[in-house]
């Protein structure tokens, strides 16, 4: 069985992009500060670069306190029913969250966020999207 987060070339397979595409490893970080309590529905989306395809693989996060989370995938369409406790994902950037299938946002697209506060004080929190920049060749 192979491991999907680790490269290609260390898996000792050929590279599994698309006919016609490249993929080539890409994160992308969406840091906020919320006050306690606080919910932000939609606000301030991570910009998809316009020069290719982002295909999100893995999520990975620190915080100074719990904070659930809502994501959209390219098309607008959430990802999950409701608010995802932050407890349910590992924050160890060693061992982080698997998304499987991976969710692919067009270029000059934006990950949508829902996120709150449940900690009742005040909130840091970086979420790491990991995953590939998928252009054509």
């Amino acid at each position: 069985m192979l491991n999907a987060l680790a490269p290609v070339g260390v898996q000792g397979v050929n590279d599994a992009s698309p006919d016609g595409y490249m993929d080539w490893s890409f994160d992308y970080a969406y840091d906020v500060v919320l006050s306690a309590n606080q919910v932000l529905i939609g606000a301030n989306p991570v910009p998809i670069f316009s020069e290719a395809d982002f295909c999100f693989r893995n999520l990975v996060f620190t915080s100074t306190g719990l904070f659930g989370l809502r994501l959209q995938d390219g098309q607008g369409y959430y990802l999950q029913s409701g608010f995802v406790y932050s407890t349910n994902y590992p924050n160890n950037p060693g061992d982080p969250w698997p998304w499987l299938p991976e969710v692919v946002y067009p270029a000059s697209g934006r990950i949508w966020i829902d996120i709150e506060d449940l900690s009742g004080a005040p909130n840091t929190i970086q979420l790491k999207f990991g995953g590939a920049n998928r252009s054509r060749v």
